[in-house]
This record gives C-alpha cells, structure tokens and sequence, in this order.
C-alpha cells in the first residue's frame, strides 16, 4: 500500500512577519518614549539643581553688598542650561528662569525653591520670548500714539472689543480722502529684517478695508506705506489680519495702518489688538496685560515683552 508523503514548507507566513514587525514598532515607540522622558527629567532636575545653587548665590551676594545683583552673570549652570534674569532695583528684587531643554523652572527672591515655569516676560519649554512692538496695542487708557489717516474721527469705544474693554473706533467724514489711522510701533526697526503684524478690525459691512505696514525715519517724517497689504470686507464680526514685510532701507519705526482704498463718508471701522514682532512667526495677540508679559515701560504706552501664547 502506497503512502502518500505531504512535505511541511519552514520559515514564517506573511501574516506572522507583518506581527513580528508590528510587535517591534510598538516595542520602538514605548522605548523611545520612555528615553525621551528619562532624558526630560534628567534635564528638569539638572535645572532645578542649577537653580537652587544660583539662588544661594544671588542670596549671598544679598547679604554681603545689601542688594541683589543687576544682572545674571556668573551663576553656576550645567553647559546645556540658560538663564534669563530680571532684577527691580526699586524693590531689590530678582526672579530667574533657568531652562534645559524643555524643562524651564524660576526661583525669585521670596522663593528659593524651583516652581515650574518663567518670569514674567520670560521666554519657556525653550522658546524664546518674543515682543510686540506696538505701543498702546489694545487702547485701554486713550488713543495714545493710534493716529488719523486724514483724520476722520477717533475715539474709544466700550461696545466691542478683542482685547480687554475698548476698541478704537474710526468714522470716515470725508468724500475725498481715504480715510483711516495707524498703530505706531515704539522701537526702532531694522531694516532688512522680516515683521510680522496682525490686527483684529470689523465694521460697516461690505466695506473694504486695506491692512499694511508703514514706514518712517524714526524722526516723524513717513517714507513709505502698502507694505504687505492685505485687502479685507469688513463685517459685523472681528476678524483678525496677518502680514508681513521686510523694513526698507533708512526705517525708524513700522506702524499697522488701516485705511479705505477710496474715500467714502459715513462709514466705521472698529480696530484691537495690535501686534507687531521681528521675524516671520505668526502669534496670538499679546501685550503686558496677557498672562506672564510685562510692559517694558508705562503700561499700555510701551512695547511688551513675553513667552508666545
């Protein structure tokens, strides 16, 4: 009687090498995980440690000279460690962010022990600060350094607003000039260099608005506008506008103009949030009213400076 013989192939099924390699992915993914927070902590406590030996320095320091230090030097850090110190004379007071990595922690004079964070006005996680240029950017107090574009009436208005209370609020009067205004930037530009503005605007509906930047030579003379113009309709809603520029040669300041492409009377543009910062990043408005900025100067008639929010 003949035996049939059935031969048995060896090695894996597609099936079982599509398992195996699924198994090792996720395998991958939990170790590289589990790496990357070891390594985060490792940089949090490096940071911490840091910061608790800056502290006593600065203490130190406090006790032998009866103020603080003006400025951050000198303190002891681990080579991938950054500080950003700010010191009030008036208060001889300090607070200091140290970050590694993404891991940013502060200490300040009333509290020596590493909190999770910045400073005010510091940048965190590794991304820098950032300041908006723009003096009076939501118009809280007045219309301070908001100027007419052939003039039209200007004024605060408490009914609408992104920022806070108040909005600036422009209505045309003219039949002959295209009427708006411009938001004045407090630092000097530099020309060459990349800006990035936006403003939040509304207003009579199916009104076109144009949106751009404006130059002048730091000394009240303007040398040229239409800078990254973005044409918008206005609606009853805020919308907010983004541009960009780079400064042309001999800028002074940059400042956010809005004004009709025609003239026409009898219409209102609403405008907040100004916002003007070096560079090509697009940010959500901030000022040193916003959650950990500070005012580099009178508030609410100063640039601002803080983390991106």
């Amino acid at each position: 009687m003949a035996r049939s013989l059935t031969a048995r192939s060896s090695g894996f099924t597609i099936v079982e090498l599509l398992i195996v390699i699924v198994v090792i992915g996720i395998l991958a993914v939990i170790a590289i995980g589990a790496f990357t927070r070891a390594q985060e902590q490792a940089r949090a406590a490096t940071v911490q440690s840091d910061l608790k030996a800056s502290a006593k320095q600065l203490e130190q320091v406090n006790v032998e000279t009866g103020t603080y230090p003006t400025n951050g030097n000198g303190l002891p850090a681990s080579p991938n460690t950054g500080y950003q110190y700010a010191y009030d004379a008036a208060t001889n007071t300090y607070c200091l962010t140290g970050t590694n990595g993404a891991s940013s922690f502060k200490v300040t004079s009333t509290n020596k022990t590493p909190v999770t964070g910045g400073c005010p006005g510091h940048g965190v996680g590794g991304v820098a600060a950032i300041t908006n240029m723009i003096i009076n950017p939501s118009a809280e107090v007045n219309t301070s350094n908001i100027s007419g574009y052939f003039s039209g009436t200007r004024t605060l208005d408490n009914t609408r607003a992104v920022s806070g209370t108040y909005s600036v609020r422009t209505d045309t009067n003219s039949a002959t000039n295209a009427q708006g205004a411009f938001w004045a930037t407090g630092l000097v530009a530099t020309a060459g260099t990349q800006y990035s503005c936006s403003i939040s605007v509304s207003g009579t509906p199916g009104t076109n608005l144009e949106v751009s930047g404006r130059v002048d030579n730091g000394a009240g003379n303007y040398l040229s506008e239409a800078h990254g113009m973005v044409t918008v309709g206005l609606t009853d809603s805020w919308q907010r506008v983004n541009f960009s520029f780079v400064a042309p040669a001999n800028t002074g300041r940059i400042h956010i103009q809005y004004k009709l492409p025609t003239a026409i009377s009898g219409r209102t543009i609403w405008a907040d949030a100004a916002m003007c910062v070096a560079g090509s990043g697009t940010y959500n408005f901030a000022d040193g009213n916003s959650a950990n900025w500070i005012w580099n100067g009178t508030a609410n008639n100063a640039s601002s400076t803080g983390p991106p929010l």
